[in-house]
């Protein structure tokens, strides 16, 4: 994980982490880590808009963390604070989540480490 920070660090001198609300268990809002793989000035801290295939946005170092997920490692912290769990559904960004009640969805800690890429 030091490794990964440091090349973070190192390509464009911004933050390290990408920290974002998203909606947890019984609908409670937490503060998602994920190692930053945007630049810096186009993160989208509500969650409005999607990565697309061939992202701009995307750093080259991202890239790289992005295919091999490493860049959800930090989600760990999350997971050892009781905010997710290594299972279960994703949680949702603020931008994403339904407008309706997430009923039986919410009763589910949310979670999972590793996530596949939707192309």
């Amino acid at each position: 994980m030091i490794l990964v920070a440091f090349a973070i660090k190192l390509e464009d001198g911004g933050p390290v982490f990408f920290v974002q609300p998203r909606i947890g268990h019984d609908n409670r809002i937490f503060n998602m880590l994920k190692f930053r793989s945007m630049d810096a000035e186009a993160l989208d801290f509500e969650g409005n808009v999607s990565t697309r295939r061939n992202d701009t946005r995307v750093t080259k170092i991202g890239r790289l963390i992005r295919a091999t997920s490493l860049d959800e490692l930090p989600q760990i912290i999350n997971v050892l604070m009781g905010e997710m769990s290594l299972v279960g559904p994703r949680p949702h960004a603020l931008g994403h989540a339904p407008a309706t009640s997430f009923s039986g969805r919410s009763t589910v800690i949310t979670g999972s480490v590793m996530h596949s890429r939707q192309a």
